[in-house]
């Protein structure tokens, strides 16, 4: 060894404990010191009378927590039967198999989920040390706590209960929490959690977090850093190590984006350079359509967070204009399964793609649903939704489309195709049946015309397509269905242009102008 190290340059080094834990102590996980039941040898080896019932009264109190049921005469029967099965066996006392077998029957009614609870929690046990203050620290766990600190989060890290956190982007403070947060969950140091739909029920600059530091954690740490001495290059380091398993353009669209939340700008350009060549290798339209919903969301990010968003937006033309190519032919001689997810993708796409600050891109969008709506051997579930998507753009007017639908209805069409036609129509807001008596009379006539067995084969797709339709829209078809348009209440619930008026003094007031 001397020989092999002469000459060589003394490097620095920091050296630390790692806290112990029961579950790594426990012989099956960690690096398996070969303790079998940390937990149940801690109530043992404590020397305390009685410690079956002991250990009984923890299973008790533990299930009861879970909303188990575990009454005290559970407990007397578990005692009972452990100490049975023991002197059946030879065995001065209960051993871990005697309390295992005791608490399956008389607790958990012979669930082995519950068994495993009790295992986990009162036989390995989930006590974890901790190391003293004195001694010297991971430099990734000094860079952590001094990103908490300022971050303003050391309340909400000492704290042992659960802390909902909302942040607002634009304070300087908030969106420190928010990086460090983003790149703890990237180091998979689960401290928060993003509430889903946070941001967007409550727009871009917020986020709700629910925060709950776990003295696991501390391990988690230790774990991550071998990826570096800061949450920073840790974070970096981890999120081009997953890249590298990104064989997809949903996947790694998804780790570009949590590494713009993360802030971790000088990982992205890699990734880009990564997404453009996996881009222009790729030739599936689903992977195109799945990836421009994540990239509008990256695009919108680059605003809050203050990064460069102009390589995502290149990008995400070049999707928009793939995908336009491609997709009348990938809608074309397929299945019903594979027709429902590619209907599905392109919705998602229809509603982001106006989001995109190059017009033409929407343009050529709405040029390639013009050829689903009447190109043949397009899945009918296709031609229906794009006629609609296009009918609600204003792309076709009222006449063109009364003609598409009575075509996609036709005697030329299988009433399951016509069905299916109807069904991509029908995806959206019921008042446009309602308001439109013309596209109504079609439909009417078709299900009329149409013979008992085939009505009844097709009306578990018919009654799926309007169940979609909110209980205010179903009312009024069924008065129109019952009283026609005059009969029905539509009328009644026009705008009424007094009632307008009175509130418009307030209107000018607020928005200015005559």
């Amino acid at each position: 060894d001397r020989a092999l190290l002469k000459g060589r340059k003394k490097i620095k080094i920091e050296a630390t404990w790692t806290p112990w834990s029961y579950d790594r102590l426990s012989l099956q996980s960690g690096y398996q010191a070969g303790v079998l039941a940390p937990a149940w040898y801690e109530l043992l080896f404590s020397g305390r009378p009685d410690i079956v019932s002991r250990w009984m009264v923890k299973v008790a109190r533990l299930l009861r927590s879970e909303a188990f049921d575990a009454s005290s005469a559970r407990v007397i029967d578990a005692v009972s039967l452990a100490q049975t099965l023991a002197t059946l066996r030879g065995l001065r006392s209960p051993g871990i198999e005697e309390l295992k077998e005791a608490a399956l029957s008389a607790f958990c009614e012979g669930s082995e989920e519950r068994l495993a609870l009790v295992e986990r929690r009162l036989i390995f046990g989930d006590v974890v040390g901790k190391v003293p203050a004195h001694l010297p620290k991971a430099p990734l766990q000094s860079d952590l706590e001094s990103q908490i600190r300022s971050a303003r989060l050391s309340r909400e890290w000492k704290s042992t209960e659960p802390v909902t956190k909302k942040l607002d982007l634009r304070v300087d403070a908030n969106l420190l929490a928010s990086r460090l947060l983003h790149r703890l969950s990237l180091l998979e140091v689960p401290w928060g959690i993003l509430r889903e739909g946070s941001t967007e029920s409550q727009g871009s600059f917020s986020e709700s977090w629910r925060l709950r530091w776990k003295p696991d954690l501390a391990l988690r740490v230790l774990e991550a850093s071998m990826w570096g001495r800061t949450v920073e290059e840790a974070a970096t380091n981890r999120l081009r190590n997953r890249a590298k398993t990104a064989h997809d353009l949903p996947a790694l669209i998804a780790l570009i984006e949590i590494g713009l939340k993360a802030q971790l700008e000088t990982a992205l350009p890699d990734l880009l350079q990564q997404l453009q060549k996996l881009a222009a290798q790729t030739r599936e339209v689903a992977h195109f359509l799945e990836a421009l919903p994540p990239l509008v969301n990256i695009l919108r990010y680059g605003d809050v967070r203050r990064t460069a968003a102009a390589p995502v937006e290149e990008l995400a033309g070049q999707l928009v204009e793939r995908a336009c190519i491609g997709l009348p032919a990938a809608s074309s001689g397929i299945q019903e399964e594979p027709a429902a997810v590619l209907f599905e993708q392109v919705r998602n796409a229809h509603q982001v793609i106006p989001l995109l600050p190059e017009t033409s891109w929407q343009d050529d969008w709405l040029k390639a649903l013009e050829t689903l709506s009447i190109q043949e051997r397009v899945h009918p579930l296709l031609q229906g939704g794009a006629t609609r998507m296009l009918f609600d753009k204003e792309r076709l007017n009222l006449d063109t489309t009364a003609s598409l639908l009575a075509y996609g209805l036709s005697g030329g069409q299988s009433p399951y195709e016509a069905v299916q036609w109807l069904e991509g129509f029908l995806h959206g807001s019921g008042l446009l049946l309602v308001f439109h008596p013309d596209l109504w009379t079609i439909i009417d006539e078709w299900v009329t015309e149409l013979p008992l067995e085939r009505f009844q084969e097709i009306l578990p797709l018919l009654r799926r397509s309007f169940a979609r339709f909110s209980q205010a829209e179903r009312t009024k078809m069924l008065q129109i269905a019952i009283y026609g348009f005059r009969g029905s209440s539509i009328e009644d619930d026009l705008p009424d242009p007094d009632r307008a008026k009175k509130v418009w003094p307030t209107l000018r007031l607020l928005i200015g102008g005559n």
